[in-house]
């Protein structure tokens, strides 16, 4: 039998992982450690991923500038926030989650409405996210805030709902928020 090197890691420095493909050949950690297969389910993983992804303490929107040399979309009125939340429909075939189509949700919340942004709109507005600079102090919109905190609970539970079909079809969705943030007017050029 035939040794060769393979990629081991460990988490807590007890358990071992194995990194890669090895078709199925046991492969060893340090001290002779059995190294189990790693993947996104293994619970040191998911773990890991908690803890970068999701802070402990509660955080806010994202306080930005809008771009001075970008055009702003009609609909935009200042300060505004925006919402964009991902939906991916999720199938259970033979007792197996199977992943389906993915769909970005893009809202617009300001002192007077609540409306979903779409096409070519939707790509200017989040250019402008995109390009936008973070602020020094914070805009002054607390009822901005508010409409999108609200907004977000209902806009989750609405986007996640499925009809009777769909639940006799094995069909589920699952609704992550990306981005949160509340957008000021462009700096004045002087």
């Amino acid at each position: 039998m035939s040794r060769a090197d393979a990629w081991v890691i460990t988490f807590d420095g007890v358990r071992a992982f194995a990194s890669g493909d090895y078709a199925g050949a046991p492969v060893f950690g340090p001290g002779d450690a059995k190294g189990e297969q790693l993947g996104l389910n293994v619970a040191p993983v998911t773990e890991a991923l908690r803890r970068a992804a999701f802070p402990a303490e509660t955080v806010g929107p994202a306080h930005l500038r809008w771009p001075p040399d970008l055009e702003v979309p009609p609909e935009l009125k200042f300060p505004c926030g925006v919402l964009v939340l991902l939906r991916q429909a999720l199938r259970m075939e033979r007792n197996v989650w199977t992943e389906g189509p993915v769909t970005l949700h893009c809202y617009c919340a300001t002192s007077d409405r609540f409306f979903e942004v779409e096409g070519q709109e939707r790509g200017a507005l989040l250019r402008g996210v995109f390009r936008a600079t973070v602020r020094n102090k914070p805009e002054d919109a607390a009822e901005v805030v508010s409409r999108l905190v609200a907004e977000e609970a209902r806009l989750t539970a609405e986007l996640k709902r499925i009809t009777r079909e769909e639940f006799d079809q094995g069909l589920r969705y699952a609704v992550t928020p990306l981005f949160a943030g509340i957008v000021a007017a462009p700096a004045r050029s002087e």
